[in-house]
């Protein structure tokens, strides 16, 4: 019985990292955090704002505590920021 020729596989198109953007902004003293899938959506957000934008690129990522160091509770501990999100889900 005669071998069958061996079948070539094209090898898996590199997959690209996940990116999402970090924004961050103050208004009236107080500091919120948006994170964003959309580098378009997360600039108008910085722009309209005076934030600044932070990309974050990986597979997987994890954002721990974020902390206002201008804003403090009566103990005199950093307030944490507040979160705004996108229109679309994120994943954080």
């Amino acid at each position: 019985m005669k071998p069958r020729p061996r079948r070539r596989t094209a090898a898996p198109a590199p997959v690209a990292p996940a990116t999402r953007y970090l924004v961050l902004w103050w208004h009236l003293q107080k500091l919120y955090v948006g994170l964003f899938e959309n580098d378009t959506e997360a600039t108008l957000h910085a722009a309209a704002r005076n934030g600044v934008v932070v990309e974050l690129i990986g597979p997987v990522f994890s954002i721990g505590a974020i902390e206002d160091y201008w804003r403090r509770d009566d103990q005199g501990r950093p307030m944490p920021g507040e979160w705004r999100t996108s229109r679309a889900p994120a994943v954080a």
